[in-house]
């Protein structure tokens, strides 16, 4: 098929160039081609139709996720592993994910799919359901009628330094907890003090997750900008990780979107939670569903709800 398009192509410009020569080199307007689409701009075939009897993908995040962590402890969902959620979901066919970017992109793709993602990494590419019936956002991850969040913990050694000090109370401030909500954290300091600097003078070292870059940089510039005696350098690791080299103190503070674990609080970290961020969970915008309970999340992603007919008290079509 592409032989042919190529030779009538080939056709109309060895007729034009013999035209010409005929003419003595007056040159006869070009006739209009005919337009041989691309091999990629085949029509593409139409999606099929949001069928309930059609099979769930969930799709999840791998091992090291602190998002994957929290969900998996938050829905119960570790239970069937024996290990307290460190076992990861337990659900055969499970697609597996690197990122927040990738999830959504995973879901966005399938309108079989369903996932789960940051609040703050949450885009218009998917659809976030309601659980039990709430909405999420920032106001009611704040208040917690959204209940399906995880802390945002600063975690430091004892006796720290005065510049780790000096940023850590740079966090709780009103202008630390503008550039949080800023990056679609619920602030949970209410009416928060202006931030005043000790006036201390060093450098610090910070780690957190690549989901929380963003964060951090945007922390560590508005930082810097009350107090540029002190230089924040940043480095990335996944939060286990990173709560490991706080720890040893190659790092001051370690920055994680989920609780310490009972390891870590035992190796001398104190956390000190300075936001909240909820989990959205999330499907294809072709699916019809808007509203989940708890434990349906629960018994899809521990492989006990196959298809979404099994859902019917939720399906918006029924």
């Amino acid at each position: 098929m592409k032989h042919k398009r190529y030779a009538i192509v080939v056709f109309f410009v060895i007729t034009y160039a013999l035209s010409a020569c005929r003419q003595g080199g007056n040159v006869p307007k070009m006739p209009e081609l005919p337009r041989i689409p691309s091999v990629n701009e085949e029509e593409p075939s139409p999606r099929a139709p949001f069928t309930i009897t059609d099979e769930i993908m969930p799709v999840t995040r791998e091992r090291e996720s602190g998002t994957r962590r929290a969900f998996i402890d938050l829905f119960s969902i570790g239970e069937m592993t024996g290990q307290n959620g460190r076992g990861g979901v337990a659900v055969r066919g499970a697609v597996t994910v690197q990122s927040a970017a990738a999830m959504s992109a995973a879901v966005s793709e399938n309108q079989n799919a369903i996932g789960y993602i940051s609040f703050s990494a949450f885009g218009p590419m998917v659809k976030a359901l309601k659980i039990n019936g709430t909405e999420i956002d920032l106001e009611s991850i704040s208040n917690g009628r959204y209940d399906i969040a995880r802390p945002l913990v600063a975690a430091t050694q004892i006796g720290m330094s005065r510049e780790v000090e000096d940023f850590l109370s740079f966090l709780s401030s009103k202008e630390g907890q503008e550039v949080i909500a800023g990056r679609g954290y619920a602030p949970l300091v209410k009416n928060p003090d202006e931030f005043k600097s000790n006036k201390a003078k060093g450098r610090i070292v910070v780690t957190g997750a690549p989901s929380l870059a963003l964060l951090i940089d945007d922390l560590r510039e508005a930082y810097e900008a009350e107090n540029d005696d002190v230089e924040i350098r940043v480095r990335q690791e996944n939060s286990t990780e990173g709560m490991r080299v706080t720890a040893k103190g190659l790092c001051d503070m370690g920055m994680a979107a989920r609780e310490l674990d009972e390891r870590e609080l035992t190796a001398g970290l104190i956390p000190t939670v300075i936001a909240r961020d909820g989990i959205a969970v999330i499907v294809n915008h072709a699916n019809p569903i808007d509203n989940l309970e708890t434990e349906d999340v629960m018994n899809i992603f521990r492989g006990e709800k196959k298809t979404w007919e099994e859902l019917m008290d939720y399906y918006v079509g029924a």
